[in-house]
This record gives structure tokens, sequence and C-alpha cells, in this order.
């Protein structure tokens, strides 16, 4: 059993190889190769670690780098030590309407829907707002943006926020009664995520949080 990053680091990377995965890395995390909507970045694992790559790898990294790094593998080691938990659990889902039925404020309203069924800590709150309609050939994609915080009594206005990006995508192409596609990212993550077949993990938002108030700190005016 894995119980460290450096024991994480030595079973699956090996310099001078090419960097795979292991599928439990990514057992409840769909990366979407023939997407992204406007605006989102994907990349895939550097494959072989020629000379630039490895003196840029070897270079000191910067305070806001060391940050992004460290949230970086957090996210790692967490993932991957709790795809050991138990397999059988049942990952929660809506039934998304159909192209036909679609609206804004009713894709607003299965949001909330579909959050609803996330494993949260009641100290969460949240809004949603619609940011735009996007027009393809072939689609229409509707996105919108849940702003997660956690208020105190003590600090009402929080610290810090993170967000979850969704994308609600409208076929334009296909049967009436076909259902929306939905996919949902978290803010400066490049993974996009598939209701039904990922797991909302809470310490997402978490290091988000976490990491923004880092860089603050780091900060002087």
């Amino acid at each position: 059993m894995v119980e460290t990053l450096e024991e994480l680091e030595r079973e699956f990377i090996k310099p001078e190889e090419e960097i795979s995965i292991p599928s439990t890395l990514i057992t409840d995390v769909k990366e979407v190769s023939t997407w992204p909507p406007s605006g989102v970045l994907t990349s895939g694992f550097p494959g072989v670690m020629d000379e630039e790559y490895m003196d840029l790898f070897n270079r000191q990294p910067t305070p806001f780098a060391q940050i992004a790094i460290g949230s970086a593998q957090s996210y790692l080691l967490d993932l991957h030590q709790r795809t050991k938990e138990a397999t059988d659990y049942d990952v929660q889902n809506i039934e998304w309407a159909s192209s036909k039925n679609f609206t804004v404020d009713l894709g607003m309203n299965q949001i909330e829907q579909y959050i609803s069924t996330w494993e949260m800590q009641a100290s969460w709150l949240h809004s949603i707002d619609f940011l735009q309609e996007e027009t393809l050939e072939f689609s229409r994609r509707y996105h919108y943006r849940v702003k997660w915080s956690v208020p105190t009594r003590r600090k009402p206005v929080p610290r810090s926020t993170a967000c979850v990006y969704f994308v609600i995508e409208v076929f334009t192409n296909k049967p009436e009664n076909w259902p929306v596609q939905v996919y949902y990212f978290v803010e400066s993550n490049r993974l996009l995520h598939r209701p039904g077949q990922s797991r909302f993990r809470e310490k997402w938002l978490e290091d988000v949080i976490e990491s923004k108030i880092l860089l603050t700190e780091k900060i002087t005016f």
C-alpha cells in the first residue's frame, strides 16, 4: 500500500521513461480528449523526459510554483488514496433534461439538484450564475458557475472562494428527445468530469481555497 507521496512517485514515475498513470488513479475521473469548451485548457502527461524538459524540471521553482506543485501533489495523492475506498460506491446522478425541454433556468435548477447529491459539509454555501451561451455548428453550450465558500461568524466574508464550472451541451443535429450532455471542472484544474461517472471530492474545493490564501499571503503591496 502506498502511504506517502514519495512512495507513490517511486512506484509509478521512473526517470527517462515514458510516464503513465495507473488506472487506479483515474477510476473516477474521465478526461474528455475531444472537448474542451472555450477557454478550458487540456493536456496530456509528458511522454519522454528530453533535455529541454529535464532542464525545466530541474529549475528551482518560484514560491508561486511551489504552491501550485504542492497543491497538485496533494490532489494526486488524495485521489490515489480515495480510490482504495469501497469500489461499490454508487456515484450519484440525476435525470437531465432533453434537448427539446432545456432552458437556461432549467439548467440552473438541474445543476442545483445535481450538486445536492454531493457529500459536502453543511458549512459550505454556494451560489449559481449563468455565464454565457456559446453557439457551435452542431450544438449550443451553456456555461454556468457555482461559487463555493465557507463563511463563519468571525469571518462572515470568506477570505477566498472556489468555483466549479458546468457546461451543458444541447445538440442541434440529434433527435429532440436526446438528453443534454453535462461536463464540469474545478477551478484551476484541467480535468473534465461527467455526472454519474465522477465522484465529487470536497477536498478539491478546499485545495483551491488554500492555494489562493497562500498566494495572497505571498503577495506584498
